[in-house]
């Protein structure tokens, strides 16, 4: 199965600041490849390269991958305006 990638987040959120060096991180301590990623959670080496190169994401692929690492995604929404808080 390959997943279909929608837009990219804005450079400015969570999912594309935190969670490619998470990734990163989580592969490292297990000692597994992209490759071996993108096998245990049925998506392509390219969708799994995308997420860690902070090319594109979805929130379903990054489910994916915190189950398999035993990890939750947590979401929080904030304003944009940082005068706003």
């Amino acid at each position: 199965m390959i997943a279909t990638m929608p837009p990219t987040p804005s450079k400015g959120s969570a999912i594309h600041s935190r969670v490619p060096s998470q990734v990163r991180a989580l592969l490292d301590k297990r000692g597994w490849t992209q490759a071996d990623l993108a096998r245990k959670i049925g998506v392509s080496e390219t969708a799994v390269s995308y997420v860690i190169r902070q090319a594109r994401s979805s929130l379903g692929l990054i489910r994916r991958m915190a189950d398999v690492f035993d990890h939750e995604v947590v979401i929080s929404l904030r304003p944009r305006d940082p005068t706003l808080r």
